[in-house]
């Protein structure tokens, strides 16, 4: 579990922590900030600089990740935790990575798939020819215009959103 202990340090800048190794898009993003200070195990309370209407909305983003002061930074590359929809499951490396739905997720009923497996393929050439197999319902960026117009001309109907290229379906 992630309580308002794990805010702080994932947010300022520590010196001797473990978090060091980790990414920091919160310290990048949030240079406005000048003190965290949090009171009990749920409330953070951040003094700023000056007014930033968007703090809310980037730490509500996925680039604001808060890190458990309790884990070590090499545990968290390999077994991530947190409070997202989906709970860590496996990974081997340069082929999957396997997430499953998290029953204790704040919003009831969601997320509405019960896991996903993320396949690992560094070269378009082969990704793009699984998903023309069918072997997925979706390949992520680097989809080029011939590659689309590939796609178009195939039996499956595709569509490109979000520099996603997807199945008919899922569009």
């Amino acid at each position: 579990m992630v309580s308002s202990l794990d805010v702080r340090p994932s947010v300022e800048s520590p010196k001797d922590s473990h978090l060091r190794a980790l990414p920091d898009p919160v310290r990048q993003l949030t240079p406005n900030v000048t003190e965290v200070s949090t009171r009990g195990d749920l409330e953070v309370t951040f003094k700023l600089k000056q007014p930033q209407p968007y703090l809310l909305t980037l730490m509500a983003s996925g680039w604001s990740p808060i890190y458990p002061c309790h884990v070590p930074a090499r545990e968290m590359r390999q077994h991530p935790i947190g409070t997202g929809p989906f709970k860590f499951v496996d990974f081997k490396p340069n082929e999957y990575i396997k997430v499953t739905k998290n029953p204790a997720y704040w919003k009831p009923g969601r997320p509405y798939l019960d896991g996903i497996e993320y396949t690992i393929m560094r070269e378009a050439g082969p990704r793009n020819l699984a998903f023309f197999a069918g072997k997925f319902d979706m390949i992520p960026l680097n989809v080029s215009i011939p590659t689309l117009r590939d796609l178009r001309n195939r039996r499956r109907k595709c569509c490109a959103k979000w520099g996603l290229a997807m199945c008919h379906g899922l569009c």
